[in-house]
């Protein structure tokens, strides 16, 4: 009969023989995104997502190297898509939107504080509520696969908005020929289809009054010399933060 300590230690290496597999067997021999190219994991830890948090335009590099469908690597090293294809985000937010549901570990904390609200609802529990407040909304639910599309990233796609898509250029709106390029599936600050803000039509009539207000009294210039990278914990932000001079507009 076998005692304690042998039963505690085929226990220990089943436990480090399920965890092999979950974080190295099967997301680098298994998993059916293996083939799918991108950026090889960097830690059995933490992926790629240390990368994507601490350097400056990650994505739009892996953009360049590996295309519009990437597979990289999560914490614990598990495989996960980024989309940037226009088509596909297309299919994922009008056609498919409850067959790629939100990861609930990215949730959880959110659903803690505010509740499973229309904003983190998903399946069934989100089309009852968003029929309420929107008729006949109708979609299937099916099943499970980590995909991001990379909002970021798709704002600063060469071929949407041209050579200087990672400038800051108000005057590209301007631009007939550029514009034509632009969709509601390659401009997303809303997202659209099913998962579209509620409140973006609010959303942008604020923004609008304020800065008008802005531009109406004060002159804002960048300081010389001053340089300001991007950092993404969890949204983008000014690293080390956005210096400006600012000037009220003499009447």
């Amino acid at each position: 009969m076998l005692d304690l300590i042998s039963l505690v230690g085929f226990f220990i290496l089943g436990i480090i023989g399920w965890a092999t597999y979950k974080i190295y067997i099967w997301p680098v021999y298994i998993t059916p995104l293996r083939k799918i190219p991108g950026p090889p994991s960097e830690s059995l830890f933490y992926g790629n997502f240390k990368t994507i948090m601490t350097e400056e335009r990650t994505c739009l590099k892996w953009v360049q190297k590996y295309g519009n469908i990437i597979k990289h690597h999560e914490i614990l090293n598990q495989p996960a898509l980024l989309i940037l294809d226009t088509k596909i985000i297309q299919d994922i937010l009008l056609n498919h939107v409850y067959d790629f549901i939100r990861p609930p570990y990215m949730l959880a904390d959110a659903i803690a504080i505010a509740g499973r609200g229309l904003v983190f609802a998903e399946g069934e529990n989100h089309k009852r509520q968003r029929k309420m407040m929107n008729p006949a909304f109708i979609h299937n639910n099916i099943k499970n696969t980590v995909i991001m599309i990379p909002f970021s990233i798709l704002h600063r796609l060469p071929e949407i908005w041209g050579p200087t898509a990672a400038e800051f250029d108000p005057k590209r709106w301007l631009d007939p020929s550029l514009i034509k390029n632009v969709t509601n599936f390659n401009y997303l600050p809303f997202l659209a289809g099913t998962r579209a803000c509620i409140g973006n039509k609010v959303a942008l009539t604020e923004f609008k009054i304020l800065l008008s207000m802005l531009i109406r009294n004060f002159v804002f210039k960048p300081i010389e010399g001053f340089n300001i990278k991007r950092r993404f914990i969890p949204l983008d932000k000014p690293d080390p933060y956005l210096g400006l001079s600012v000037s009220k507009v003499e009447n």
